[in-house]
């Protein structure tokens, strides 16, 4: 009964002028290419990484009358030399919201597996 009430979780790989976007629930998979990216930084036009992340999402997700936000783990996928900095994870999280996401998590490492994806998002 819990499920019932808890919000999907969508996942975002992040990469240079790309998202890919996917509700593993639903078995969605949805692309979106964009101009946000920077040759020394993933996310150098905010706004248009904001769009190109919420046009992914309406794909994705297409939102009716009471259904909840979905909670978003993103995930960089490239330009991470040394890792994201403050400043690039406020970026991804504000992307992320802006974008409609009811809560947003920022992940680094290994691609997630929809029951690690889950896991990231319950935190």
């Amino acid at each position: 009964m819990r499920d019932l009430f808890r919000s999907p979780v969508v996942y975002a790989q992040l990469f240079k002028n790309r998202i890919r976007l996917s509700v593993p629930a639903k078995g969605v998979v949805v692309e979106e290419h964009g101009t946000f990216s920077h040759p020394r930084s993933l996310i150098g036009q905010f706004q248009e990484g904001e769009l190109a992340l919420a046009r992914a999402l309406a794909k994705a997700y297409p939102t009716k009358l009471l259904t909840r936000r979905p909670r978003m783990v993103i995930h960089a996928k490239e330009l991470l030399d040394g890792g994201l900095t403050q400043i690039e994870e406020r970026a991804l999280m504000e992307m992320g919201l802006g974008a409609g996401a009811m809560k947003v998590k920022i992940w680094q490492g290994a691609d997630l597996s929809p029951q690690q994806l889950e896991e990231v998002a319950r935190k």
